[in-house]
């Protein structure tokens, strides 16, 4: 069964209006050659779907691709190689590793169209954005505007869309925990495709300034009184969770298929979970946790450049009172008692807080952490910790807290005069895949 036209448009926030029924007007002697070569081999025909006649516009294909463009703008003819490249470039990978079958429109004997627009100035319709649509019949197609056609970050995220698109991955038809994953994942395809562009997680930061949401946290999904005035803080973050699944994969070298998987075996469980399942409870909860304690002391994982202009964009977009990437920042003076997160901080499921020690002089510290042994709703608690030291010269050291059960755990670390910043990171991660419960802890941290 083909995927809901007009849900998908809404849910992945592509295209803002119904794509069905519509059609451009017909202008006379601007024939295309009717004579175009098979894409890929495959014996492929031109399917007119929210876009008709063939003849107002121009046509160019190449593998299972057909990309139209108004010819007032023939300037993008001279793209159009690099961006059929680009798509079948996603489709090769995506078929060959990524377990995905073949596209809607090629099985049924048509090359699957993409449209370039200049908006408000072409004749495409006025409702094409940037990202994919559908055709009465369930058919994706992609559009995209000038300027980001031959970007190929852009390219290959909505590409990947396109594979997508012609899976059956239905549980986001009725579950909104689901969704995250649609636009995380395109952009982890995107970002471990160019893990070297500075600007491959440039929303990243958006994760790191809400630790405390739950890992398929949505604008939609979340709490009441969760804010949600910031369309960009807020808005973006699903699309930033895509540093988990790079950490994952490009990090901790999970199998790439393992996230390929949610779409190419029907899943019939949340992303969350099956992943949870593929990768196994316990190594992704230790995954989990090294790489929240790496994002907390500001993505480790990355390179300097992709950090600062992740950082920058959330500066940028955020003011400092949003941004709650610690939920509590001691004085080391004053790092004897027990601490708590505040509640409105306190992890949710498969998220993490953690306590920012400002550090001035050589000490012994004991950190015990005490969690509840149940979330806000009654799912069974688990967390697992980590510790991170900074020196004066940026330096980080890594130590593990250990567990002594799913809610107990002790460790003990010395730094020095030159260790400037100490990170106590708390992840909690149940088996508990969906809704908004967090899950209180203490920690009694001992200075000496």
């Amino acid at each position: 069964m083909k995927k809901n036209a007009a849900y998908l448009i809404t849910v992945l926030a592509f295209l803002l209006s119904n794509c069905t029924n519509n059609t451009v007007s017909v202008e006379e002697g601007n024939e295309i050659d009717k004579n175009i070569p098979p894409g890929n081999g495959q014996n492929l025909e031109i399917r007119e779907d929210v876009v008709s006649p063939q003849t107002d516009f121009s046509i160019q294909t190449g593998d299972v691709f057909a990309v139209w463009w108004d010819p007032v703008f023939n300037e993008i003819a001279e793209d159009v190689p690099e961006v059929i490249d680009f798509l079948a470039d996603v489709r090769k990978d995506a078929m060959d590793s990524l377990g995905f079958g073949e596209l809607y429109s090629t099985r049924d004997g048509y090359f699957a169209n993409v449209y370039i627009h200049v908006p408000e100035e072409d004749r495409f319709p006025d409702y094409f954005g940037n990202g994919v649509g559908f055709s009465e019949g369930g058919i994706p197609y992609l559009a995209m505007p000038y300027g980001s056609h031959n970007d190929r970050t852009n390219v290959f995220h909505e590409g990947f869309h396109i594979m997508q698109s012609s899976t059956e991955y239905l549980v986001v038809d009725d579950n909104i925990d689901a969704i995250w994953i649609i636009e995380a994942s395109a952009e982890w395809y995107q970002a471990s495709r160019n893990a070297d562009n500075p600007r491959a997680f440039i929303v990243a930061g958006a994760v790191y300034a809400n630790p405390h949401f739950a890992l398929w946290h949505l604008p939609e999904s979340g709490r009441p009184d969760d804010p949600s005035e910031n369309g960009w803080l807020y808005g973006v973050r699903q699309y930033g969770m895509s540093v988990f699944l790079y950490y994952l994969t490009n990090i901790k070298s999970v199998p790439r298929s393992v996230i390929s998987g949610v779409y190419t075996t029907n899943a019939t469980v949340t992303a969350q979970e099956y992943i949870y399942n593929a990768v196994g409870g316990d190594t992704l909860r230790s995954m989990f946790a090294d790489w929240a304690v790496e994002t907390a002391v500001g993505f480790d994982y990355l390179t300097e450049e992709q950090t600062f202009i992740a950082m920058d964009e959330l500066n940028f977009f955020a003011a400092p009172e949003e941004i709650k990437a610690h939920s509590l920042v001691i004085q080391d003076t004053d790092a004897n008692g027990t601490f708590c997160p505040p509640v409105k901080l306190a992890p949710r499921s498969w998220a993490y807080s953690s306590f920012l020690i400002n550090n001035t002089g050589a000490a012994d510290y004991t950190f015990k952490l005490t969690g509840d042994k149940n979330g806000s709703e009654g799912a069974s608690s688990h967390f697992e910790a980590r510790i991170a030291i900074r020196n004066s010269a940026g330096e980080l050291r890594y130590i593990d807290l250990p567990m002594t059960s799913a809610i107990t755990g002790e460790a003990s670390v010395s730094v020095n005069a030159n260790d400037d910043e100490i990170y106590v990171v708390v992840s909690s991660v149940p088996e508990n895949f969906g809704g908004n419960q967090h899950f209180g802890y203490a920690v009694d941290i001992t200075r000496n």
